[in-house]
Formats: C-alpha cells, sequence, structure tokens
C-alpha cells in the first residue's frame, strides 16, 4: 500500500472516531468539545467549503474573512 493511500485511511479512522465520540451523548460534555474542536481544526477544510484555516491565512485574507462575515449578519 502506498504511503498517501495509508494516511488518506488513517485520515479517515481519526475523522469517524472523533464523530463518534462527538454524537455519542454519554460523553461528556468537555470531551465532545474537544472532538468538535479537533474535528475543525485539522478537517475544516474538507466540510467548511475550502475556507482557509486562520493560521493560513494573510493579515488581508483575515480582515476580508471577518467583512465577509459581517455582510451576511447584515
Amino acid at each position: 500500500m502506498a504511503t498517501g493511500a495509508k494516511k488518506k485511511i488513517l485520515r479517515e479512522e481519526v475523522r469517524d472516531a472523533l464523530l463518534e465520540l462527538l454524537r455519542d451523548k454519554k460523553n461528556p460534555a468537555t470531551a465532545r468539545a474537544s472532538a468538535a474542536r479537533t474535528l475543525a481544526d485539522f478537517f475544516g477544510d474538507d466540510v467548511g467549503g475550502g475556507h482557509k484555516r486562520a493560521e493560513e491565512m494573510t493579515a488581508d485574507e483575515i480582515d476580508q474573512e471577518i467583512a465577509s462575515i459581517q455582510q451576511r449578519k447584515t
């Protein structure tokens, strides 16, 4: 198996495990919140419409994103 394929499989397993933890209401709220935060941080690009994470953006890009969010709220 190619290294890229192994990374993809591991990535999917991690995502599935985090989703399972997040969806189980029996888990403590702190564990679910941590899982959600990890999903957003590491997998946000897969589910968030292709937006960059803040640490990947320039100051101008962050300003544009803030302006876009403010426009959507009005």
